[in-house]
């Protein structure tokens, strides 16, 4: 056992993880302050991806931390908390970090599912709650 009182086969991250376009993200908990019935900005539009929703879609919003105080962010369901430990959780170097199509993705976490995108709330772009001119 270490200074903090962890074993190594718990130290990890708790990630809140969810969907959003069809694809799983994940941000962490400590960044998440609720689930909140606000509309919130689309994180798929955030993220200027195509958004393709479906009847039985459901959405939430999670208030969350950002540079400039809390935010709410739309996203799918299901929502749920998961622990990933170190050895599952892949940073993204800094030169791929840095570029400026995926300004919040930090890195990948992986589990049964597949991978989950790692975002930094702080990092999403403001403000863009309406269809790309990309995608129309």
């Amino acid at each position: 056992m270490n200074q903090q009182g962890l074993t190594a086969s718990s130290a990890g991250l708790d990630l809140v993880v969810f969907t959003a376009d069809g694809l799983r993200f994940g941000i962490v908990s400590t960044q998440v302050c609720g689930l909140h019935p606000h509309p919130g900005e689309s994180l798929a539009i955030l993220l200027n991806f195509s958004v393709v929703t479906h009847q039985t879609t459901c959405f939430r919003s999670l208030r969350v931390l950002s540079l400039t105080g809390e935010r709410f962010i739309r996203v799918e369901e299901p929502i749920y908390l998961r622990h990933y430990f170190f050895d599952a959780l892949h940073p993204l170097p800094p030169l791929i970090a840095a570029l400026p199509t995926a300004p919040a993705v930090r890195g990948l976490a992986w589990d049964e599912g597949g991978a989950v995108v790692i975002l930094d709330p702080g990092l999403l772009p403001e403000g863009r709650d309406r269809p790309s001119p990309f995608f129309l």
